[in-house]
């Protein structure tokens, strides 16, 4: 049933202006590799100083992308809505995520794979440029 979303996610990333900067077939590549995935409002994507297996591209809804303190005061720094991404720094430098993002009500993500999204940032210059 998530699939619907599939051809919503293609029109976000070619409206982005980042299908007209790749070379033949990287799109597919990185779609075909990729999942889509739906999320319950408040769950957690990632957490500021872990791990982030996956880049995140917002289908529908929005990320709200936070901070914490050392008191545990959350402050909001800025919403991903659709056609955004989260997360490049981290899948690129292969370190930590610097900010915590939960989702803002319901949304539905494109997770693409780290190494897919690193060899096909390797293979294709014109994903370097876009990013």
């Amino acid at each position: 049933m998530i699939d619907i979303y599939l051809p919503l996610a293609r029109r976000l990333l070619q409206q982005s202006g980042l299908s007209s900067q790749l070379a033949a077939g990287t799109l597919e590549h990185l779609l075909a590799a990729a999942r889509l995935q739906r999320h319950a409002a408040g769950k957690q994507l990632s957490q500021r100083g872990q791990s982030m297996p996956e880049l995140l591209f917002v289908v529908e809804g929005s990320l709200e992308v936070s901070m914490e303190d050392g008191e545990g005061r959350r402050s909001i720094c800025w919403y991903n809505g659709a056609g955004q991404w989260l997360g490049l720094i981290p899948v690129i430098d292969q370190k930590n995520a610097i900010h915590d993002a939960r989702a803002h009500g319901e949304v539905v993500l494109l997770h693409v794979p780290r190494q897919t999204f690193l060899q096909a940032l390797e293979q294709d210059p014109g994903l370097a440029r876009y990013f």
